[in-house]
């Protein structure tokens, strides 16, 4: 319902405010190569930093989460729904309320990064409604929120952005969650990790991808994968 009430309320701003077809909001081109390709690339970087802790550590336990007492089709059922309905949607209802209206919106106005900056504040305070406050959990989604917009900037494609926002989301909830309903596969259980590796890990991670993305505009690799017309 939340997610319906988003993109109802930026369809009806896009069709009676600004006079747009909502497809402005990066809709237009390629779908299913973008999802994939941001989808590998979300998993591998998360995959990245859980590599680099499980180095650090000085156990890792790894617990499989079962589903043998239902059936296939009722565990298929439930990781359909995960795919769909948990990772995908999640991820669509962030990157349009949060990237693809407010930059195509206010580009006009404000200098880009003052967007992603904006934006990425209301990011990062939105997940902390369900999280303790950690500085490095913090910079770690402020700069994911970065990369985030500076994707779709770039590419002109909401499906590249929510592609990764869902690689990512699919790793983290598949090999560390706990419930087999929300799409858990093994629950790795990672301890005694330095904790400057714990916190900024993933942070630094990201920000040298943020440096790849500049890097690849710069060799206009956007430009001949994402025409802007």
């Amino acid at each position: 319902l939340f997610g319906i009430c988003s993109i109802g309320i930026i369809w009806l701003a896009q069709k009676y405010i600004h006079r747009k077809k909502l497809s402005e909001l990066g809709f237009k081109g390629k779908v299913w190569s973008p999802i994939l390709i941001g989808f590998i690339i979300g998993a591998i970087l998360v995959s990245i930093k859980n590599v680099v802790l499980i180095l650090n550590a000085e156990n890792v336990e790894y617990i499989k989460v079962s589903f043998e007492d239902i059936s296939i089709l009722t565990y298929l059922g439930y990781y359909f729904y995960f795919i769909i309905g948990f990772i995908f949607w999640n991820s669509f209802i962030e990157e349009l309320g949060t990237r693809a209206y407010p930059i195509q919106k206010l580009k006009k106005y404000l200098n880009p990064h003052i967007i992603f900056i904006i934006m990425g504040l209301i990011f990062t305070v939105g997940h902390f409604v369900l999280n303790d406050f950690n500085l490095g959990y913090l910079l770690s989604l402020f700069v994911a929120s970065y990369v985030y917009s500076l994707l779709y900037y770039y590419s002109n494609s909401i499906w590249l952005t929510v592609g990764m926002h869902s690689g990512v989301n699919w790793i983290g909830f598949s090999f560390f969650g706990t419930s087999w309903k929300l799409g858990a596969l093994y629950n790795l259980k990672i301890y005694n990790v330095p904790s400057w590796i714990a916190d900024y890990s993933n942070v630094i991670i990201q920000f040298v991808f943020l440096l790849l993305i500049v890097y690849l505009k710069k060799k206009k690799i956007f430009d001949k994968y994402f025409p802007k017309e």
